[in-house]
């Protein structure tokens, strides 16, 4: 995937992308880092972890969230980008908004990657956002949902989802085409937790090679995510785990994205889930034609 500056990532295995929320609203408090310091720290961990792209947060999207000014969330992201970028010259890095001008804000302090969970559904948004990804050059990924935060959790009826999740991709695909956006320059997320049942979610990771079918890299976030929690209790009298002991069931789903070439995982615990892609590239080595 080409970046900015001659930076890439590589495709024909998995990445591992690390959660950094510049914030105090996370749904996990692990990945928060509210201070200059905590932030600086957090991404030479993850450096020193095996992280291949770094993805910078400042407005929690998490279920009910309200969202943040677009000033307030500038002043929190750019410092920690221009921070990074100056540390880490080589580092992919992502910023995850949903605004427009705050894409061209981090884009410009060095940011690669806009990772936009509006799914270009924000009226007020999506025009100016096209634009500023064509004319800065930034890679686009490209996210299903429906509705926003503060009402996704209202929206998850769907007649046939994997077909409404195929009719959205491929009509977002030709609206990033026809702003000028190039394929080589487009990652699709299902967005998992976004808009979605447990049902869902779980459909989505037993058939994510199907996504492989737009030629496009594909990037799963389902780490630490709430339908994990749900599975994980079928049997005892708790309606859901919290997030603090979701790991295991993340990094069987990492397990499941590097089997089937998934070519970015989103996740808190950088180090695990390196660990785990790491073992598992090592064994698809050995696998017969």
């Amino acid at each position: 995937i080409p970046l900015l500056e001659g930076r890439s990532v590589a495709r024909g295995r998995t990445n591992v992308m690390g959660i950094l929320n510049v914030n105090n609203d996370s749904f996990y408090a692990g990945s928060r880092a509210p201070s200059f310091e905590d932030a600086l720290q957090k991404i030479e961990a993850m450096v020193d972890a095996g992280v291949d792209i770094l993805d910078i947060g400042a407005e929690s999207t998490r279920p009910g969230s309200m969202g943040m000014d677009a000033e307030e969330e500038k002043q929190a992201l750019v410092p920690v980008v221009r921070l990074a970028r100056e540390r880490f010259p080589d580092l992919p890095i992502s910023v995850d908004t949903r605004k427009a001008q705050v894409a061209r804000s981090v884009v410009q302090a060095g940011a690669d990657i806009v990772n936009d969970v509006s799914g270009l559904l924000l009226e007020e948004e999506r025009d100016e956002m096209l634009r500023a990804v064509a004319e800065t050059g930034a890679v686009y990924v490209l996210m299903h949902t429906k509705g926003t935060p503060q009402t996704m959790q209202n929206l998850t009826h769907y007649d046939n989802f994997w077909d409404d999740l195929t009719l959205f991709f491929e009509h977002r695909i030709a609206d990033l085409i026809g702003a000028g956006i190039p394929r080589e320059r487009i990652v699709l997320d299902p967005g998992i937790g976004f808009a979605k049942r447990v049902r869902d979610n779980l459909e989505i990771i037993a058939n994510m090679r199907e996504l492989k079918r737009y030629g496009l890299p594909v990037l799963i976030g389902a780490s630490r995510k709430g339908f994990l929690g749900k599975i994980l209790v079928e049997n005892l009298d708790v309606p859901s785990l919290p997030p603090a002991e979701r790991l295991e069931a993340t990094l069987a789903v990492t397990a499941l994205c590097v089997d089937a070439g998934i070519d970015i995982v989103r996740v808190h615990d950088v180090r695990e889930n390196a660990r785990v892609v790491r073992a598992i590239e090592a064994a698809k080595r050995y696998r017969h034609d």
